[in-house]
């Protein structure tokens, strides 16, 4: 028996952004959107994260990357 699922990580907008279609959900415009609104698939939450290391210190600022993380810890607390 496979675990159960309760959240999946996507790292990106754009990957994000591809779930969001599929499931037949209207998408946020931005990052700072996305990361803010997890949508369901199933009983499963997606949540969008950006990209780890380089990349995402890149399109992000390290004050932007904390708040971002500090939005998902506040979700995962609900």
């Amino acid at each position: 028996m496979l675990p159960e699922i309760k959240s999946v990580f996507c790292i990106a907008l754009a990957t994000f952004r591809a779930l969001l279609s599929g499931a037949g959900h209207p998408g946020p415009l931005n990052m700072p959107g996305a990361v803010g609104a997890p949508f369901l698939i199933c009983d499963t939450r997606v949540h969008c994260v950006v990209h780890t290391g380089g990349r995402g210190a890149t399109n992000r600022s390290r004050r932007q990357i904390g708040e971002d993380r500090e939005c998902l810890a506040g979700i995962l607390r609900a």
